[in-house]
């Protein structure tokens, strides 16, 4: 897969993103995005999935706040229901 056709992959609103380390869910998309748009604005549109996760503050890396797994690598996000995508 080319670096753009990833940075231009559709996430549905409902979506979570979940560390590929610790398998644990931590953020849910608020309204259908594209990867480019979650790598860049992730503080308005991705949603901590409960309280005992932080919220995302602009520009801040998408690790895991749990255990430190990245989120976002070569392109792609970790999604619960399908994986890196």
């Amino acid at each position: 897969m080319s670096m753009h056709h990833a940075l231009t992959t559709k996430f549905r609103q409902g979506t979570i993103l979940s560390c590929p380390a610790c398998g644990e869910g931590l953020y849910k998309v608020q309204q259908q995005s594209t990867t480019k748009d979650l790598v860049f604005d992730s503080a308005s549109l991705l949603g901590p999935l409960n309280t005992t996760i932080p919220p995302l503050t602009s520009w801040q890396a998408l690790y895991c706040p749990l255990c430190g797994g990245r989120l976002y690598k070569d392109g792609q996000l970790h999604t619960l229901q399908h994986g890196w995508r």
